[in-house]
């Protein structure tokens, strides 16, 4: 009987734990060749710091991850197969292309949906118009992926 009353307890104190919430990212549809319309959760205390949040989300998933769901061939498939493979001149050059305004060249358009973000540390839902065609390009050219064909 103690032993189920401290199960209990247990079960409780998991239930009632704040957890935290990962962003959501959905490919809505291909707006043109090279163009992908997305919906991305960002988090941030300010609109801005939730949008970058975004941005970056969105451009991980692409380049790791893939979405495997999508009506869009392209972006199925990550687009770099193990991360652990990259050199530290590839990291490198990775954060460089996604950090400050560079990451911004990406997307041809960024609108919020829904409510301006409050204070604190919250999510904020996002429309982006991604060209992932320049992105692959980029990476391509610093050697990150390989280009195709070859």
């Amino acid at each position: 009987m103690k032993q189920l009353f401290l199960l209990l307890i247990a079960l409780s104190m998991f239930a009632c734990a704040k957890r935290t919430i990962a962003p959501s990212i959905n490919i809505i549809s291909r707006e043109a060749q090279g163009l992908v319309l997305v919906e991305c959760d960002g988090k941030g205390s300010t609109r801005a710091v939730a949008e970058t949040d975004a941005k970056i989300s969105v451009l991980n998933r692409l380049l790791y991850d893939g979405v495997p769901d999508s009506d869009v061939t392209a972006v199925r498939l990550p687009m770099v197969e193990d991360k652990s493979k990259l050199t530290s001149q590839q990291r490198s050059d990775l954060s460089k292309l996604m950090q400050g305004e560079a990451i911004n060249r990406y997307f041809t358009e960024v609108n919020p949906l829904g409510p301006k973000n409050g204070s604190g540390n919250q999510l904020q839902r996002f429309s982006m118009k991604i060209n992932y065609d320049l992105f692959r390009r980029d990476l391509e050219n610093k050697g990150i992926v390989r280009k195709f064909g070859l």
